[in-house]
């Protein structure tokens, strides 16, 4: 069986699209190792964040009172020994990128000339054993394991963890998507819609929702929100929790229309969140019930 095209351009036309499938599989792995970089850096930078503050608390204390404090500040997210393990001093032949994470994380995170040991740096997984889950159902954590020295010389032994998190359906769904904020609308814009008011225009959604994009949507540009600011203010009259609550509502009525969602839906969504009511389908499903 051939498995190329008799004609010359047949065989060009294979190649080219060859290459462009290559080119997009080289270009996804690499987007997603550079985003990992990034995830493991923000989280060896809060876990060492954590173990600072524990130091800062257990230098500023009696020796006598550090076994107490070292109790009451352990968590599921921090845990403190007293000591140094053995081996502390060791250094791994070869380092790894979590690992000099780690030891960079705590050198911008502890007081200058604080002495510490990197034992180990790990990340943490909700669904290890899943390879989609873990690419993209979840941000990684990062738990590291330290020894660190206290201003008087003695050592303990710190495991700080930055937890994984889950990322919704919802979040992975926003794509191709800008949020601008502008003074107001134009004249133009306000007579298209038929309105008066400037201030009756908070927001706007322009583009294509996601239930009206057909199989050969692509190579748009980004659809937009638009946050009127001068327009919120205006309605709010200034007052600061009241625009706070306005940019909320007004995100949440465009994300909507972003969905696909009728101004029905829309209210009935914006008045079961400002209530703070849980949505049907979670009530159902803690009841043992199918949405």
């Amino acid at each position: 069986m051939k498995l190329l095209p008799n004609s010359l351009f047949g065989r060009i036309a294979m190649i080219l699209v060859g290459g462009l499938v290559a080119v997009q599989v080289l270009t996804t792995a690499i987007h997603i190792s550079e985003r990992d970089d990034l995830v493991f850096r923000n989280g060896a930078s809060r876990a060492a964040a954590r173990i600072d503050d524990a130091v800062r608390v257990l230098n500023a204390v009696a020796p006598a009172q550090r076994p107490r404090i070292m109790g009451a500040i352990t968590d599921a997210t921090l845990k403190l020994a007293d000591g140094k393990p053995a081996g502390g001093d060791s250094v791994a032949e070869a380092e790894t990128e979590l690992y000099r994470a780690a030891r960079e994380a705590l050198t911008l995170a502890l007081e200058p000339d604080t002495r510490f040991d990197v034992i180990d740096a790990q990340p943490v997984n909700l669904n290890p054993e899943s390879w989609y889950a873990r690419e993209f159902g979840e941000r990684a954590g990062m738990r590291i394991d330290a020894a660190v020295m206290l201003g008087d010389g003695t050592w303990i032994t710190a495991e700080s963890t930055n937890p994984p998190r889950a990322t919704t359906w919802f979040t992975r769904l926003l794509r191709n998507l800008a949020i601008v904020v502008e003074d107001r609308p134009s004249d133009e814009l306000l007579d298209e819609m038929n309105i008066d008011e400037p201030r009756d225009l908070l927001g706007l959604y322009q583009g294509t929702p996601l239930n009206e994009r057909g199989w050969g949507y692509g190579n748009t540009l980004p659809d937009r929100i638009t946050l009127f600011q001068l327009s919120i203010e205006d309605d709010c009259n200034d007052d600061e929790n009241d625009i706070i609550v306005a940019i909320g509502e007004t995100l949440i009525h465009e994300l909507g229309h972003y969905f696909g969602m009728t101004e029905e839906e829309i209210m009935e969504v914006e008045e079961r969140y400002w209530r703070g009511e849980p949505d049907p389908a979670d009530i159902e499903e803690e009841n043992g019930e199918k949405p």
